[in-house]
């Protein structure tokens, strides 16, 4: 009897034991896969920022504008600069560059001249509506949230030369289309 107790117990130490070295495995390997999330976390804003640059790059330089690197300044805290090569516009000689801005909350600059994605010629973008005016139509407007909250902006530019040009507001719910000679605001959700 007393042997059976002694055999019981023994077993029922092993057990325990095993179950501390699975809480101990589970806990350092848990460290390491939260360790491997900051460091993704870390990359994570950078690689959207150049993901969202290389569409609006894209967009308006068709023809082929290629990343050339990204510099992060110390200054504006959060604000990466992203340089594109971009070959001539038609009627123009040589290749120039793009430079644009963005934070973490996907403001940018954009380029002083677009390339016309039908016929590939230079034009200027449109000024007569800055990005601050109409950010600030767009957040009076009130459509899916506050300026904080605004994801992604960017200017469309039409398609045919009759259309209007918008600025395009992206927010955590919905949209806000401003136009740029009209200066009217239309929210899509």
């Amino acid at each position: 009897m007393t042997f059976f107790k002694f055999t019981k117990s023994r077993d029922s130490f092993a057990v325990v034991f095993h179950l501390l070295c699975m809480v101990v495995l589970l806990l350092m390997s848990s460290a390491s896969h939260s360790k491997n999330r900051e460091e993704i976390a870390k990359r994570t804003p950078f690689l959207d920022m150049l993901n969202v640059a290389n569409r609006i790059v894209q967009k308006y330089y068709p023809q082929g504008a290629q990343f050339y690197e990204a510099d992060f300044d110390a200054v504006k805290r959060n604000t990466w600069q992203f340089v594109f090569n971009y070959p001539p516009c038609r009627g123009e000689k040589s290749h120039s560059t793009i430079l644009l801005r963005m934070t973490r909350r996907g403001t940018f600059q954009l380029p002083t001249q677009v390339c016309e994605p039908l016929t590939g010629k230079a034009i200027p973008l449109p000024l007569n509506l800055s990005l601050k005016e109409a950010r600030k139509l767009a957040k009076e407007a009130g459509c899916g949230g506050e300026w904080e909250e605004f994801r992604h902006i960017q200017l469309r530019w039409p398609a045919e030369p009759a259309e209007e040009a918008h600025y395009l507001f992206t927010m955590k719910r919905g949209q806000a289309l401003v136009g740029v000679n009209s200066k009217q605001v239309r929210c899509v959700n």
